[in-house]
């Protein structure tokens, strides 16, 4: 009879399997609300790097057109020492980068993250446009 008692006295340890649920859902749910918010982040991380790149593709057609050119930027689109910044324009924002030189002026445009483009000239950088061929500058 006492060995009935004692069973019955001792307290269990340990979670039981609802309340294990219930912490699963709930860390779920904070994990879910993390990555969402981080999606606009990401986002934004990329069209910083994609506007870097451009910037630098200015600085880098500058220094090729006073180099051995004679102050021209005919064959900066297609020079080795830019290849790897257009090469990164196309990886970050998931398109070809559009780039047209000529004696006096270049242009390269790269889409952003969410539908707009940004373009650089001989002329600067200017947001949401893109570059023409037959004017190498950015419209």
């Amino acid at each position: 009879m006492n060995f009935e008692i004692s069973m019955f006295n001792k307290k269990q340890k340990g979670f039981t399997l609802i309340e294990l649920l219930v912490v699963i859902a709930i860390i779920g749910l904070l994990a879910g609300i993390v990555l969402v918010s981080l999606g606009g982040a990401r986002d934004s991380a990329r069209n910083a790097r994609i506007q870097a790149s451009i910037s630098q593709f200015r600085s880098a057609a500058e220094l090729f057109a006073n180099d051995a050119t004679g102050n021209a930027y005919t064959g900066i689109c297609a020079d080795a020492s830019v290849s790897g910044l257009r090469a990164d324009l196309s990886a970050q924002s998931g398109a070809a980068s559009v780039c047209f030189d000529a004696a006096t002026d270049y242009c390269i445009s790269s889409g952003l993250v969410g539908g707009a483009n940004i373009c650089v000239s001989d002329a600067g950088v200017v947001g949401s446009i893109v570059c023409a061929a037959a004017t190498t500058a950015c419209l």
